[in-house]
């Protein structure tokens, strides 16, 4: 994969991804849709139709995506644009290039079993339905790989999610509030680790589908416990219910397959985060 298109680039996995493969030798293009405060000054970013008109590319990355914000209405034409119709452009514009879609286990059947690549797909979320139908657009193609994520963290990650909205509690306040009993479980990959698994899926001989997970999910008391452990002056407090469901998986497949075996513990990503 000499030459590298990366959809997304100023965007928290895109950004990482591109400096990752700049800093080990590849030639990497980065492809934005409007915002450009994030872009990596190191490389050349087009526009995405000007990038689409390009068939120089190796390999393309897709990370861009749209993820609704909690307790907002969905736009579901930005949706299907983000989530479905460029995919179908990426596609029919570079049949030659082999596509890596960054999905999410939003397309999996919620279940209290341990989920893993081979697991009942049936999203409940408008969501996971647009990743699974995107999906499906890839696996059409004739080189392709599918990496499902869980929540990705570090540095720069979306503002508007649960790590970065306690961390900031925390530090603003120094009191953390959790819903329930803070017993939910959630799993979450630190952004390095999801890097590794791009450039894994990336750089594997066929088409495959993949899990990007960390080994263990933490609830969200032992998230804040975590926090509590960099921050000792922490008060932490529970109110309302947390009717989430928990979740748990198992990537042993995935890590063999990709040769990935080591990950940053979530401890020492956090830290980072702080």
């Amino acid at each position: 994969m000499e030459n590298v298109l990366v959809i997304g680039s100023n965007g928290f996995v895109g950004n990482a991804l591109c400096r990752h493969l700049y800093e080990i030798g590849y030639h990497v293009v980065g492809a934005y849709h409007r915002n450009t405060e994030h872009l990596f000054a190191s490389i050349d970013h087009l526009g995405i139709a000007d990038a689409l008109n390009k068939t120089i590319y190796d390999t393309v990355f897709i990370t861009s995506a749209y993820i609704p914000k909690k307790d907002q209405t969905i736009q579901r034409d930005s949706l299907y644009n983000a989530n479905v119709n460029l995919i179908e452009r990426i596609c029919t514009s570079l049949p030659s290039a082999k596509i890596i879609l960054c999905s999410s286990v939003s397309v999996y059947d919620p279940s209290k079993n341990v989920l893993t690549e081979k697991s009942r797909l049936a999203p409940t979320t408008e969501y996971g339905i647009s990743k699974l139908w995107g999906e499906k657009v890839v696996a059409k193609h004739p080189s392709f790989a599918i990496v499902r994520f869980s929540s990705i963290y570090g540095k720069g990650m979306n503002a508007n999610t649960f790590l970065p909205q306690i961390i900031k509690s925390g530090q603003s306040s120094n009191k953390i509030t959790l819903y329930g009993d803070g017993s939910r479980k959630q799993n979450y990959i630190f952004i390095k680790d999801a890097v590794s698994y791009l450039v894994g899926a990336a750089k594997y001989s066929g088409n495959g589908v993949f899990l990007a997970t960390q080994s263990l999910s933490y609830s969200n008391k032992e998230v804040a416990g975590l926090l509590k452990t960099i921050h000792s002056n922490i008060a932490i407090e529970y109110k309302g219910i947390d009717k989430s469901p928990s979740y748990f998986y198992d990537n042993k497949l995935s890590r063999s397959q990709l040769g990935i075996f080591d990950e940053v513990l979530f401890v020492d990503g956090l830290k980072t985060c702080v």
